[in-house]
Parts: structure tokens; sequence; C-alpha cells
């Protein structure tokens, strides 16, 4: 028995039931030193145990070492971190209690929810900052602080493996006998095998905020040379942190950490930054702690965003988050003129969606434990898909994507799209049926690479899905492992098909394709020779600009690229200088809020040049927060089609197909992308194949007609000929007016 929503995997044979006085009831993790169990004490309460491996046992050594740690660790105050609560060092089987935290790891949340915002990064440098001046006045050096490292739990952020690490010291990546810590947030007298000290940690500290504030590690995430290469001769890009942050980032970035702050000077700077201390007085060291934790979760003023649009990288970075998808809602049927896709009244805050969530570096998560992490992210697996064997004559096909939390309007019409093309295929009368299973991603990184398991545990031949690149960068991993077939109707972040999945493919563009689609259009139909690109101060925003201005560039039109506040009322700086720019054209990739106010501003400064948006402005707000008159001519792009055009015999049978199924509702946006993923994995049943190898190997050479376009899949698994579609603003109605390739002004 496992405790319900704690993210524990049962037991197994070998496992021990009970260490002292603790009672184990689950396996929270594994690694190379131990593995880390959920336990009880003797009044119920929580607790993470990690049991030693047997090497570590019988190393006298190690054992001393690790008495040492664990008697400083004692010693750190209970501000921001998990507490180590006991230990046995001395028997047989050597093991260590901590505080269990509730919460997913900074890197988990990132990766799933995307960058933070000013707000809640103040929150994270005054909590993590405040971990640091408790562990180092305890003298004790981390070693190894890095995101996975960081619990974001409903208290604040908890710092955990304080000391622990140090006597533990193969679970980190172990340059040289001498060097401890995980390359991507070392500091430079790490790489190069020198003394550390407390300053040490002030420099991860930065490369966490970094990380934080962009999804990128501090210096690339590609080879370990390269990484180190960056750490000891060049400066990462700060332009993406708030103000407020900038300076304490920097200084703690300063190659030699003779030139670093402490800890102490850090928290107080943070603390002085929101009002919460005066630096001219003298602040007694409890003091200033107690006050760090109590602001993690207490009131804070604004926070300031970054200034302006990004400059150039010095290096190159991991890819950023390309957001080009918007959650469309199927709307009850309207009339003939307003009967296109309707979204939702508006985003959330921060203007962006859980489609591609998140500026995330394509990693496998597998299942893989950082060793040290006594407490992991819950597994909440409460999915809505079967699990008992399917009955005979009968297939199964999972759907995998949003169907509840903030994106879900988008996953619900993905999966109401598989269902029509499933419940038409069944009506068929086919030798073998399709059962249709629906596991619910939420739009979650973590959640979705569970609901992989469980759709593996049932059996399923394919996954319709995973619907969201934030889920298709957890669970994608995780399928192609278990050689599950996917086909995600609508995960486009570029940088998924470069992963060399073998049992990967996706029926929409990917956000870089999609890109340059509208950037030749905008050549060819809006013969632009001068255009202005609008970068505002949003992470998730800058891989769509950059990617026009390149595409731009290629086609040899100038650009001018000009900055934006995009939560400024006004753009009373930005507008003269586009203006002077005389444009044939603006492009701005953010949300649409911000693109309908920079267009009404624009107008009323007499500039009359076309906007080109991305699907982020397919919204119903838009024309009514532009004006109609301002937002006339305006046209957006989307990896999606408008599946209620039926100005063509397969759209409008596909139209009556899906009203019957969804009585008084009309498609929305993805429906008919859900629909084309089906038909990929329904072409390889009426070929025969029953099995994920025998339909994997099918969908590498299936050619299939789809709804949207032909279904033909390339060597990275995305589409041979992917289509992106354009939407104009036509007498204040938004409307497709058809793909990029062939569609006109």
């Amino acid at each position: 028995m496992t405790a319900a929503g704690s993210g524990a995997a049962p037991l197994v044979p070998g496992d021990p039931e009970r260490l002292g006085a603790y009672e184990l009831t689950g396996r929270l993790g594994e690694g190379g030193q131990g593995v880390v169990y959920l336990g009880r004490d003797g009044e119920g309460r929580r607790v993470a145990v990690k049991l030693l491996h047997a090497q570590l046992s019988g190393n006298t050594a190690a054992r001393s070492r690790f008495v040492r740690e664990l008697e400083v660790a004692e010693r750190v105050a209970g501000f921001c971190t998990a507490q180590v609560l006991d230990a046995d060092i001395v028997g047989d089987r050597p093991y260590i209690v901590s505080e269990y935290v509730a919460g997913p790891s900074l890197k988990d949340l990132v990766d799933s929810s995307g960058p933070m915002d000013p707000e809640a990064l103040m929150r994270l440098a005054i909590g993590t900052a405040t971990a640091l001046a408790a562990i180092h006045q305890a003298g004790i050096v981390h070693r190894d602080f890095k995101p996975m490292n960081i619990l974001m739990s409903p208290e604040g952020p908890r710092v955990i493996d304080f000391g622990v690490a140090r006597a533990l010291d193969s679970s980190s990546v172990t340059m040289t006998s001498q060097v401890v810590g995980t390359p991507a947030y070392m500091a430079p007298e790490q790489v190069a095998g020198d003394a550390v000290g407390p300053q040490t940690d002030l420099f991860g500290w930065a490369g966490v905020m970094l990380f934080a504030a962009t999804g990128r590690p501090p210096f690339g995430g590609d080879s370990i040379p390269a990484v180190m290469h960056r750490i000891l001769n060049l400066d990462p890009d700060l332009s993406m942190l708030p103000p407020s942050l900038a300076g304490p980032v920097a200084s703690c970035l300063v190659k030699d950490p003779a030139q670093r702050p402490g800890s102490d000077a850090v928290l107080l700077r943070l603390l002085s930054q929101v009002g919460r201390v005066d630096t001219a007085r003298e602040v007694e060291r409890d003091a200033l702690l107690a006050q760090g934790s109590t602001m993690v979760t207490g009131q804070l003023p604004p926070i300031a965003p970054p200034p302006g649009p990004p400059p150039a990288t010095t290096y190159p970075m991991a890819s950023g988050p390309a957001p080009t998808l918007t959650p469309w809602s199927t709307q009850p049927a309207a009339s003939a003129r307003s009967a296109g896709p309707v979204p939702p009244a508006r985003p959330p805050k921060g203007g962006r969606w859980a489609v591609v969530a998140g500026a995330v570096t394509i990693v496998a998560l597998l299942t893989a434990v950082t060793t040290m992490a006594f407490v992991l992210a819950p597994d909440d697996r409460s999915g809505g898909g079967p699990t008992s064997p399917p009955p005979p004559g009968t297939v199964r096909l999972a759907f995998l994507g949003a169907l509840t939390g903030p994106g879900q309007a988008v996953g619900q019409a993905m999966y109401q799209g598989a269902k029509v093309a499933v419940d038409e295929y069944n009506a068929t009368g086919p030798e073998v049926r399709v059962e249709l299973g629906a596991f619910d991603g939420r739009g979650e990184g973590v959640r979705a690479a569970a609901e992989a398991r469980r759709i593996d545990d049932a059996g399923h031949i394919g996954v319709i899905g995973p619907g969201f690149s934030a889920e298709a960068v957890t669970a994608g991993p995780v399928l192609n492992t278990l050689k599950i077939p996917m086909v995600s109707p609508g995960a486009s972040q570029a940088a998924l098909s470069r992963q060399r999945w073998a049992y990967w493919h996706r029926v929409v563009p990917g956000s870089d394709v999609a890109t340059r689609s509208l950037a030749d259009f905008m050549v060819r139909e809006g013969r632009v020779e001068r255009v202005v690109v609008v970068a505002d101060e949003n992470a998730w925003t800058a891989q769509t600009t950059r990617e026009m201005r390149a595409a731009l560039q290629g086609n040899g039109v100038e650009v001018t690229t000009v900055g934006i506040n995009s939560r400024a009322p006004e753009f009373t700086r930005a507008l003269p200088r586009i203006r002077r720019a005389d444009p044939d054209a603006v492009f701005y990739a953010g949300s649409y809020d911000p693109a309908a106010r920079l267009i009404q501003q624009a107008r009323k400064d007499r500039i009359g040049a076309r906007f080109y948006l991305t699907d982020q402005s397919l919204a119903r707000d838009f024309v009514t927060t532009a004006g109609k008159s301002q937002a006339e001519g305006t046209v957006m792009y989307c990896s999606c089609m408008d599946p209620s055009d039926a100005s063509q015999e397969p759209v409008r049978r596909f139209g009556e197909l899906y009203r019957k199924a969804f009585p008084g509702r009309t498609p929305g946006l993805y429906t008919a992308e859900g629909y084309d993923a089906a038909l990929t994995f329904l072409s390889a049943l009426k070929a025969g194949h029953t099995t994920r190898e025998a339909v994997n190997s099918h969908l590498r050479t299936a050619n299939v007609r789809g709804l949207t376009q032909r279904l033909r899949f390339g060597a990275s698994g995305d589409l041979a000929e992917p289509s992106t579609y354009l939407f104009k603003v036509d007498d204040g109605v938004i409307s497709m007016i058809g793909p990029a390739r062939t569609a006109s002004l």
C-alpha cells in the first residue's frame, strides 16, 4: 500500500518494510547511492528515508565523513530548507531521514509550466538566498545548487541536499576526484578543481535564477566541454531578468569568487529591493533569515519586468519556447457569419497557454531520479483510461492531452476530433474494433509522463498525443522507451523533431516551419521590403521572434527590432521608432491583448503598416480590444486549420459527423488535427497491423489523405509537406484564408 497523493511507487520484493522507528510505505526514487522511501514515523507523520547502498555501508571512511556532515547539517536553521531529522550510520543498513516536502522540483515546475513571472522569480530568489544564508551560517557549502535540488512547496521554495551531497558526492557528476557538482551550474573554481566555498553556491544560485527566468541552463545545454568553456570565459544573457534581480545575479556571476558577495549580502539586497529592510541599518542575521523566509509567501510590491528584448546571445543556447498554439473552446453553433472558431474570453496571467508551456531544454526525463533528492514530485495517477486487457477483437488507442487545466479547451477539442474518427471507423464493422482511452496530461510534463506509463500498463498500441509540447517533452521519452508509437495533434515545439525518437510523429508543422511559412507569405503576397519585428519581455516569445527575424533576413528583407513592455498600458517609446523605420509590415509574437493595444495605438499614431501576428491573437477579444477598423486586414498564422470552414466536402462531412457526436456544438481549432492523428493509426489497422511495432513501421511509410493536409511523415516524424494556415481580419471577423503556400491577401 502507498500513501495517496504522495507520488510513491509500491515497494518491490527485497525492500524493507521498516527501518528503525520508521515504517516504509513506498518508493520515491532510486539512484546510484541508494533508494529513497516514503515513510511514517511513530506519530504517523510522513518522512523521506534514504537507505544507502551496500558499497557505502561497508566504507569506513565514507561513514566517518557522513557522520561529520550530518552533525553539521543538524545545525542548519529551518529557513527554506528541508531538514534532516534522523540518521543511523552505525548499523548494518545506514539510512538518513529527512523532512517530507510535498511539491515538484523547480526543474519539473519550469519544464511543465514555463519560465516564472517577475513576482514568482523574486519569491524564488528571496527563498533560496535565505536557505543559502542559513546553510552557510551552519558552516556548510552546498556544492550542487541546481533546480533539481529546490522543491516548490506550497509554503515556498525549499532547498534540499545541503551537506549530504558532500558525503555522497558520486551521485553528482564528478569531473576529478576533487570536483563535485552538476556541470551546467558549476562555478569556475569547481571546473578548475580549485577550493570551493560559500561563494561557489552563489554562482550556482545565479544560474538557477536564470534557468527559472528563461527555462534554459545558464551556459547552454550541449556538451560538457562546451558548457565548461562558457563558464570559464563567457557571460550569460541577463536581459530576461527583472531589474531588481539583474544586479544581484550579475554580482554572483563574477568569475573570481573573491569578488562575489556572500549569501547574507545577497539576501539583504533582495529584501531591500522589496522594501523589507533598510540597508543603511545593521540587521541581525537571525532577523534577516526570518524576514526572508516570511517573504516567500508574504505580500510583495509590484516587481518591474525586464526592460526590453534580449540581445543576440554570445553563444549557442538551448531552444526557447515557441508558443504557437492558442486554446479555442468548442462553442454552441452560431450563425453562418460567426461560425468560425471562437476562443475563451482571456488567457491566464502572463498571456500564454500551456500548449507550448515553458522554455524547456528537451531532455530525456525518463525514470531517472536525482540520487540526493529526498522528495520527488507527486505522481497523480488519476487518469481516466482503462487499465484491464481489451476484449477479444478489439485494440486500444490512447488519447493523451489536456482534458482538464488551463489548456483543456484545446485538449478536449483534440480528443473530440479523435473520437469522431474512431466512431466513424467502428461504424464500418471492421474485423478489429478500436477502443479509445482518454488520459489527462493536464498540459503538465510530470503528469503526462505518469500517464504515459499507465498507457503502457493498459496495453494500448498507440497514442494520439501528447497534445501539447510541454507534455511531449516528458512523455515523449517515456513512450519512445516503451516503444509505443505516438502521433501528436498539436505539439509544435521545433526541438521535438530533433530528439530522434523512433516512435514520434506529429500532424502539425514545427514552430520554426510555421514561422518561415508566414515570412515567405509576407514576402510573396505582402511584397514587404522593410519589416519591424516587435520583441517583448516574455521569454516564451523570444524564440518565435528570433525565427521570424532570421526568416525575413534570409529573404532579403530589412528588419528593425523594436522592444516593448507588453504589460505597459501605452507604447509611447516604441511607436516613434516604428514610425521612423517606415515599415511595410509589423510582426509581433506576443498575446492578443498587447497586440491589440499596439495596433490601436499605432493607428492613432498614423502607422498604416499591416500587422502580422501569431495564433496567440486568434481570440474573440482581439478585434474588440483593437477596434474593428484598426484590426482590419491583420494576418495571423496557426499550425491548425479552421474545421468550421465547410467550403470543402471532406470538411463539411467532418462537421456533420462532429455535430452528430456532440449535438449543439461546433468543432473548434485542433479538432481536425485530432481527427487526422487518429486517421494515421486507423490506416494501420485497415492494413492489418495490430501490434505497436507493426503500427509504427506502417506510420513511417503511410500516405493518408487527411482533413488538414496529406499525412506523410519524414524520418524525423515531421510531416513531409506541412501546411501552415493563415487567418485574416475581414470586416471585423477573423476568417481562415487558406494554407500559407497558396493563400492570397
